[in-house]
């Protein structure tokens, strides 16, 4: 507790004040939840009985729909003489059945003939975007058909002729083109087998020599002269240019150990470039390290957000150096860091090389 109550008082007032807004609108919001459900448990049992059953019939009214077309509908088909009713998946006998269109026939009547309420859907919804049943069998590939239902529905499906040889018309032609088509591909086939000298491509008698297309010119690659073995550049004054100069390094990898140098204010050592995720072993001969070059930290002077933007320095640390200045003034020396929770011995050591108490 008194942990927690430490590191409370390390924030700043504002933070302070935005801890406490939390908190009362959590002790609101979980207060005002209790009220309610409190309140709802004294209603009477018979009033959230009524606005239970109130709330059902809505629903299903809004589900089934109302109105007095269905209502016809729902009476027509108990007048069918099955005990059953609207929507459910029933055996409907023999007797019930009759001849039918698929084409034709609406909602009511298909569901007298044994379909359900979403396969009677499906099927208007297929109609009204252009499709049709030309055979019997096109009803099999209703979603929800089942083999059981079309047996039985098969033999009182009745199509007109018209509508059958409106599918056919288009049938016996496509099959001769095809068929013609055939004929002609294999007549040529037989015609190129019988003299093949005539599909022989025979080399052109010119002496020219062909032309050689090089996928880069001068003009848009430029081949970058790599250093000798041997050779060590500064790593902390090296630019992009002179970096993609030693074997190994691209365009792409010279951008990223300029960025992080930025970042960093340089390099200390090579053993940072395993941070950007490069092999330092390999890069190591290519390079010294000038460490006069480092660019330091003003801590004394600098704002969180300056302190943020080191790579090293994360907000809990940041902060807690701000917040020593705002106490105690300026930080005097990395000794009086030491003893900060913010930072381990390790990180401490890491970023000692960056850091200026001036």
């Amino acid at each position: 507790m008194l942990r927690l109550l430490k590191n409370f008082l390390l924030y700043t007032p504002t933070e302070r004040r935005g801890i406490l807004l939390l908190i009362c609108l959590i002790a609101l919001t979980v207060g005002g939840g209790w009220w309610w459900r409190s309140n709802q448990m004294q209603q009477p049992v018979e009033e959230r009985s009524d606005s239970l059953i109130s709330h059902f019939t809505d629903s299903i009214q809004s589900v089934t729909g109302t109105g007095r077309e269905r209502g016809k509908r729902i009476q027509s088909l108990q007048q069918t003489g099955d005990n059953t009713s609207f929507g459910g998946n029933t055996t409907y006998s023999a007797d019930t059945l009759f001849a039918f269109n698929p084409n034709e026939a609406d909602s009511v009547t298909l569901v007298r003939l044994g379909f359900t309420p979403w396969m009677a859907r499906n099927l208007l919804k297929y109609r009204a975007k252009g499709g049709r049943f030309r055979r019997t069998v096109d009803l099999r590939k209703l979603y929800g058909m089942t083999e059981t239902l079309y047996t039985r529905l098969a033999p009182y499906v009745t199509i007109p002729v018209e509508e059958q040889i409106a599918r056919s018309a288009h049938g016996p032609m496509q099959q001769g083109s095809s068929s013609q088509e055939e004929r002609r591909t294999a007549k040529h086939d037989s015609q190129s087998t019988e003299q093949p000298s005539h599909r022989v491509e025979r080399p052109s008698q010119s002496t020219e020599q062909p032309s050689v297309y090089l996928p880069f010119t001068d003009s848009l690659y430029t081949r970058v002269e790599k250093y000798p073995k041997g050779t060590r550049i500064e790593l902390n004054w090296a630019d992009t240019t002179e970096l993609k100069k030693i074997p190994g390094i691209g365009s792409y990898t010279a951008r990223r150990i300029a960025t992080y140098r930025e970042k960093m204010g340089g390099f200390v050592r090579m053993e940072q470039l395993r941070e950007i995720r490069l092999n330092d072993e390999v890069l190591e001969p290519w390079f010294t390290i000038d460490t006069t070059a480092i660019q330091p930290l003003r801590v004394n002077h600098l704002t969180m957000k300056q302190l943020l933007s080191h790579p090293y320095l994360n907000y809990r640390q940041s902060r807690a150096i701000v917040q020593y200045r705002e106490r105690h003034g300026a930080i005097p020396s990395l000794d009086a860091m030491r003893g900060w929770e913010e930072f381990t011995a390790n990180e401490l050591k890491r970023v000692a090389p960056y850091l200026s108490f001036e």
